[in-house]
């Protein structure tokens, strides 16, 4: 008898879900262990009060991208991993960025799309310049990756 509410909820709760899975934030950047993982700061609001924020530091990589290993044994890769990362420090401390926060991986880094002032997307250019290795680790097909972490 009372569908219309139970739908309502449903609709309700399908919305607070998709909210928590992608929450995108502005972030200032700290530096970078290589060319696809950097800390950043991270402002997020506290609770529900909009006022509230919380000011975080964050461990970050890039999800869907994979840079090559500094410490591979291939010179021309170890070669293309410096290009990487010098690439991503010159990006990302030219001042503030948004993040998309996806979900934490395995070891707890966040999973997250970083776009440029102008927009333009970090994985983008990195792909661009040649920097993103062909062997991608699909965190979600791994199921290293916890969608709807409430806890940021």
């Amino acid at each position: 008898m009372c569908k219309p509410l139970n739908l309502f909820i449903l609709l309700i709760f399908v919305n607070i879900f998709a909210l928590q899975a992608q929450c995108s934030f502005e972030a200032q950047f700290i530096n970078n262990y290589d060319g696809d993982t950097f800390y950043a700061y991270v402002e997020y609001p506290a609770n529900s009060k909009r006022y509230d924020f919380v000011r975080k530091k964050v461990k970050c990589r890039l999800y869907q991208c994979d840079t090559y290993e500094l410490n591979s044994k291939n010179e021309n890769e170890k070669q293309l991993a410096i290009a990487a990362k010098y690439f991503t420090n010159a990006k990302l401390s030219k001042g503030k960025f948004r993040i998309t926060y996806i979900g934490k991986d395995f070891f707890g880094r966040w999973l997250v799309m970083v776009h440029l002032e102008d927009g333009t997307s970090l994985k983008d250019l990195l792909e661009k310049k040649g920097y993103l290795t062909n062997r991608f680790l699909n965190y979600n097909h791994k199921k290293k990756i916890k969608p709807h972490v409430s806890d940021y």
